[in-house]
């Protein structure tokens, strides 16, 4: 993950939030095991059981999926956050259906208030915010280090032009070489046997054309 990614709030959703996700399921889980015989009377009640569930284990794949590639991770956050903004709303309804002897029509108006405010202040904003980091690391990637470029993990390619899928192997799976610039002037200058590119002599696939460099004995 790139380090302009780092932000507080990319740091708190992606490593606080969910041990807090996990200590909200956990008290979902003690009251189901209280009163299992309510849980299980009613339909909605276990949708409320699976859904709290289902929160925490989704906000573990969120952390894990933000030590890879950053776009992945916003693709697959998009779904998370939908599925968040529902089940935020749901969770509250079901509350006030219990507290407010399970009157539907308390508990219909604050699950649609909720779920309105979620979708602007929860889901809008913080896929408006991850998206943005998007554009961050693409409009500044040259500008700010000419010497940096892109390597796929999987088969080697690099490549001055940012890229998130590999124009070679077309895996999502990349870091960044920073090469120092005393030593690309002095470094032994080769060819790439396909494509003729120059090539630095610490390079093992061609950053044009991706072919492997087979070295002279």
């Amino acid at each position: 993950m790139n380090k302009q990614l780092g932000t507080k709030w990319f740091t708190f959703y992606t490593k606080v939030r969910p041990w807090l996700a996990c200590l909200g399921t956990i008290t979902v889980v003690v009251d189901f095991l209280q009163y299992a015989h309510v849980y299980t009377r009613f339909w909605w009640m276990m949708l409320y059981f699976v859904t709290a569930i289902t929160q925490a284990v989704l906000a573990v794949m969120v952390f894990v999926k933000s030590q890879g590639d950053y776009v992945d991770f916003v693709r697959f956050v998009k779904g998370v956050l939908i599925f968040e903004t529902i089940t935020i709303a749901y969770g509250q309804g079901v509350q006030q259906y219990i507290q407010n002897d399970f009157d539907f029509a308390i508990a219909f108006i604050v699950t649609a208030v909720i779920l309105l405010l979620d979708y602007f202040i929860w889901y809008r904003l913080n896929i408006k915010y991850f998206k943005k980091r998007i554009g961050v690391i693409t409009s500044d990637y040259l500008e700010d280090d000419p010497n940096r470029l892109t390597e796929c993990k999987t088969c080697g390619y690099r490549s001055a032009e940012y890229f998130d899928a590999c124009p070679n192997c077309g895996k999502y799976s990349k870091r960044y070489v920073y090469l120092n610039e005393t030593n690309t002037h002095t470094a032994q200058i080769r060819y790439c046997r396909k494509c003729g590119k120059r090539l630095l002599d610490d390079s093992k696939f061609c950053d044009k054309c991706g072919t492997k460099i087979i070295e002279e004995q």
